[in-house]
């Protein structure tokens, strides 16, 4: 099921909701769940949810997990600040990454790449639980290039 159907389907959007923001889409090349998000039809977190719900990923807060920084650190800031998919830490199971959009396969590509033969577990997290994480990611980063060249 497309996102617009589901979407419609849970009771979150009218069908002239969709139709404008399609056909926005069509003109801009931008993902539905941003126009939508940014034109205030869905507020984020109802879209996080049912992209969850959708793509049967969980949805979490980041203020509520211990991110293993070491994990992060073997991973390039180019997966972390460009394609905003911030790896949390790693088990028997694999690499948990957090991302905020699911359908970005760009980024899902670039983080399976990376982590070489490492199973990848996707959560979706917040646009603003992301930005929080990767101010405090830039912040270790500008630390270690102190100390190198420092």
């Amino acid at each position: 099921m497309l996102l617009g159907e589901f979407l419609l389907s849970q009771k979150l959007i009218t069908k002239e909701q969709l139709e404008a923001a399609l056909a926005e889409q069509k003109l801009s090349g931008e993902f539905l769940g941003a126009i939508l998000v940014r034109k205030k039809m869905v507020r984020e977190e109802e879209m996080l949810v049912a992209l969850s719900k959708q793509f049967r990923i969980p949805f979490i807060s980041l203020k509520n997990q211990q991110i293993d920084w070491n994990v992060t650190a073997r991973f390039t800031s180019s997966l972390v600040v460009d394609h905003r998919c911030l790896p949390l830490k790693e088990d028997e199971s694999g690499i948990t990454m957090a991302i905020v959009n699911p359908l970005d396969v760009t980024a899902i590509s670039q983080a399976e790449k990376e982590a070489r033969n490492t199973h990848v577990h996707l959560v979706l997290v917040s646009s603003e639980d992301m930005e929080n994480a990767q101010n405090i990611y830039r912040r270790q980063l500008a630390d270690k290039i102190k100390k190198l060249f420092g």
